[in-house]
């Protein structure tokens, strides 16, 4: 019996291929291309962890139109983050695994310093959920916790 498995890799809005030249080739500087973006993001009220999440579910539902009915989603570092809330959001996703994924919004919160970009940060998050109830609602889709971060581990 052979196994084939299909993988996919992408970089939502901002990372790799679509990491905008807006403010130099300066990606992490204090006021380089993602914190533009982030910042431009929240004025508008629409968050820039948001957008990458709506990026990977519509990759979701491109890979469920060409038959790709259960998704194994990874994400690392800054990007388990969209991974955790698309994952969440889409019943497409059957397996999830997150590589230094943060461990709390709330650990952020009571931090005087943190190494999670804006880009990272949900305004008003903690008003209604936090990233824990994430994790615990995706324990059903056969969460894989691989070394979290917390508020000063995330560069």
């Amino acid at each position: 019996m052979n196994l084939v498995v299909d993988v996919f890799a992408c970089d939502v809005r901002g990372i790799g291929e679509s990491k905008p030249n807006t403010c130099g080739d300066n990606f992490l500087y204090a006021y380089g291309n993602d914190y533009f973006y982030a910042g431009h993001s929240i004025m508008i009220d629409y968050p820039y962890v948001g957008q990458k999440t709506f990026d990977l579910l519509r990759i979701i539902n491109l890979l469920k139109s060409f038959g790709h009915d259960e998704v194994h989603i990874v994400g690392n570092g800054w990007g388990a983050i969209p991974a955790t809330f698309a994952s969440v959001l889409s019943e497409n996703v059957s397996r999830v695994t997150l590589k230094n994924a943060l461990t709390s919004y709330e650990d952020i919160a009571e931090s005087e310093e943190y190494n999670w970009p804006l880009a990272s940060l949900l305004p008003d998050v903690l008003r209604t959920f936090d990233l824990p109830d994430c994790y615990r609602e995706l324990e059903s889709k056969n969460l894989r916790q691989i070394d979290p971060w917390n508020a000063k581990a995330g560069k």
